[in-house]
């Protein structure tokens, strides 16, 4: 199938007529970008976005004048994108640099292209931006380079002069602005796992500083959801929530608000999300999300009657950590339930415990070993702890060293403190991870140090400052400190239904 498409540019020309002062636009050159191989996708089979380098397009590009002709004077290097998404490579039988394609007689033909994060209706766009990449050791050098106003504007060269892209430009002018797009080429939409870089162990996302619309499984067309992404945390500035249908796993993400969204509860189901995707300190987020969501509400009325509009809340059940996945060093498990639900707890022979060690007093010289009640390694008192000089670099590293530590400081300006998960109470093969209570205001680490608790629930953060993965608690909920009692399902836990009378919430 080939599909060719093209859109027009226009240079502004000012003219004076009968008087007026209106200006007029004079269409001038065109692209025309044809796809002539590849499978472009349809409405229904739309192309996976994973793989696709390994799925290249041909396509040819033409000059065309202001009457559709092939401009056959045109001998210049055309810019090639698309949009959304990157070129991944470029080459065929045309001369190519970069993402530059060179046209000879107004045309470039077997032009081979490769994308990566493209997504939805991709088109390829090219343009004459004035750019022609030249060796940037060359004798003579590139005219951006060369320290000669070529083209007489009172500039010279990159960057003051404002028609050099680059240092290696051999132009220094504007070029003609013609530009061109393709027909489009229907890829699937991501996933959470593809926005999360689950093709890449989830260290980073697969769309960094990118405007993506994720696949949410809802299809308007056939007003239903064919899988479900659900609201599993509402947090002061976001929200949190899970693909709880996608086998690969990394299906969780953090949308950042900067406030709590207004209206949005646990086990709400989205129909639409969509955000820029960056990596915060190595956390994949989604900044300035908007989204839909369809309301949650219980099977039945607080009264007991059945609710037609009601359905199963759908959160997932955490992912339950054991030492060994805490132990890893290259933590795939811990990567792959970022966002996501996990728990800690102590069942059977397993133990769960907050860290031994943890105070306010400084471990003492020479060794400045931790101890239950000195864990305060800012032993000059300035407030923060330098983990390049000493003696505070051996004191912070003892405290790392041990899964019972939580160093002080680290603890009064951030109230994350050390879990312990001791299997089959064997305490030589003790795992730790931090955890953030605070939205459970009733319980205090600092009390509690070496207390064994039942289960502690939350989503997980990561920070790659400390490569420290944190397991924060979304409610009172989530931390079970009685023993005899069992942790709530994610049917329940800080659930909180809509009233049947509030009509704000959209609840009858």
């Amino acid at each position: 199938m080939k599909l060719r498409a093209f859109v027009s540019t226009a240079s502004f020309l000012s003219l004076v007529a009968c008087g007026s002062d209106i200006p007029s636009f004079v269409v001038t050159n065109q692209m025309a970008v044809s796809l002539a191989g590849g499978d472009v996708g349809t409405e229904d089979v739309r192309i996976p976005v994973a793989g696709q380098r390994d799925r290249p397009f041909t396509i040819s590009i033409s000059a065309l004048d202001v009457h559709g002709n092939v401009d056959t004077s045109f001998d210049g290097w055309a810019r090639v994108s698309i949009k959304p998404g990157a070129i991944a490579t470029l080459g065929g039988t045309a001369e190519v640099r970069g993402r530059n394609v060179h046209l000879v007689n107004g045309r470039a033909e077997g032009v081979i292209a490769s994308f990566d994060g493209a997504f939805g209706d991709a088109r390829i766009w090219v343009e004459d931006i004035g750019y022609a990449p030249a060796d940037p050791t060359r004798d003579p050098l590139p005219a951006c380079a060369n320290g000669v106003d070529d083209d007489g504007n009172g500039y010279i060269d990159y960057p003051a002069d404002p028609g050099c892209v680059f240092a290696n430009d051999d132009t220094e002018g504007n070029g003609s602005r013609s530009a061109g797009a393709s027909a489009p080429i229907r890829f699937a939409f991501p996933r959470i796992a593809d926005v999360r870089g689950v093709t890449i162990g989830g260290a980073a996302t697969g769309y960094p500083k990118q405007q993506v619309l994720i696949d949410t499984g809802w299809r308007a067309r056939d007003a239903k959801f064919v899988h479900s992404v659900v609201v599993t945390r509402i947090a002061s500035d976001g929200f949190y929530v899970t693909d709880v249908d996608d086998p690969r796993g990394y299906g969780s993400i953090y949308a950042f608000t900067f406030s709590s969204p207004a209206g949005l509860r646990v086990c709400d189901r989205l129909y639409t999300l969509t955000g820029t995707a960056s990596d915060f300190y190595g956390f994949t987020e989604l900044g300035f999300p908007t989204f839909s969501a369809e309301f949650w509400l219980p099977k039945t009325h607080t009264d007991g009657r059945p609710n037609a509009n009601g359905r199963d809340c759908l959160v997932p059940e955490p992912y339950a950590f054991t030492a060994t996945d805490l132990a890893a060093t290259s933590a795939p498990v811990r990567f792959a339930n970022e966002s996501g639900l996990v728990r800690m707890e102590s069942k059977d022979a397993d133990i769960l415990r907050v860290g031994k060690f943890l105070g306010r007093n400084k471990p003492q010289a020479p060794s400045y070993s931790p101890s239950a009640d000195a864990t305060n390694c800012d032993l000059n008192g300035d407030g923060t702890v330098d983990f390049y000089t000493e003696p505070e670099k051996t004191c912070s590293a003892n405290c790392d060293a041990d899964a019972d530590c939580t160093e002080y400081t680290n603890f009064r300006l951030r109230s994350t403190y050390q879990l312990v998960l001791v299997p089959g109470g064997d305490e030589s093969k003790k795992a730790g991870i931090q955890g953030d209570s605070t939205t459970a205001a009733s319980f205090d680490p600092l009390l509690s140090k070496g207390r064994q608790l039942r289960s502690f629930t939350g989503t997980l953060r990561y920070f790659s400052g400390g490569s420290q993965f944190t397991i924060e608690t979304r409610c009172e909920d989530d931390l079970v400190a009685d023993l005899a009692r069992a942790p709530m399902s994610s049917s329940a836990a800080c659930v909180r239904p809509r009233a049947d009378i509030d009509n704000d919430e959209n609840s009858n």
